[in-house]
């Protein structure tokens, strides 16, 4: 169990620790609403981050499990290169192969891949949005927007996919991604059961 001092705060000395640790929609990890800065820690939350069987993301520090709050996806995926697209999330899992992706009605771009749900750091989506292709295999994005894709709905005017590793994903819309609680929203906001 590692214990680091955080400002005038200590480590709780609990087996199961709620509302401390939350992962904010640009992968930082925060610690009751202050960003981390300490790069060994950042480091050791992300080696330790692991999901339970009821869908709670948490960070397992020794036998103390911190549960953690997800602002907006329980990966942040980012791009670590652009030619080829190199996808990496926020504790360094390589993204190699995707099965799913779609936006959501605030243009967030999620993607699902070995079971697993993440949403691309929205500073990457200039780069990101070069991988973006239509049926014929035809690059419709540049670096400054797609919204000419899209209607007054939000939707895709026309099929769109993305280009990943040789594959192209088509994009769907949120309303077509039945399954998406199943994958995180669960609970995405972990809370101490009430004792009886």
């Amino acid at each position: 169990m590692i214990d680091f001092p955080i400002q005038e705060n200590h480590w709780p000395r609990k087996l199961e620790v709620y509302g401390w640790l939350s992962l904010d929609r640009r992968g930082c990890w925060l610690i009751k609403g202050n960003k981390v800065r300490n790069a060994k820690l950042t480091k050791f939350i992300s080696a330790n981050y692991y999901v339970d069987i009821n869908g709670r993301y948490f960070f397992q520090n020794g036998p103390q499990r911190v549960f953690v709050s997800i602002d907006l996806a329980p990966y942040i995926v980012n791009v670590m290169g652009n030619n080829p697209l190199e996808l990496v999330t926020h504790n360094g899992i390589r993204v190699e192969v995707i099965d799913q992706a779609w936006f959501d009605k605030r243009m967030n771009l999620f993607i699902c891949w070995d079971n697993v749900i993440g949403a691309i750091n929205d500073r990457d989506n200039p780069y990101l949005f070069e991988y973006l292709v239509d049926k014929n295999n035809s690059r419709i994005s540049s670096k400054d927007s797609i919204d000419p894709w899209f209607g007054s709905s939000g939707h895709p005017n026309a099929e769109i996919f993305l280009n990943h590793n040789g594959r192209k994903t088509k994009i769907i819309t949120t309303l077509k991604m039945t399954h998406l609680s199943k994958l995180f929203e669960a609970n995405p906001k972990p809370i101490a059961k009430k004792r009886t």
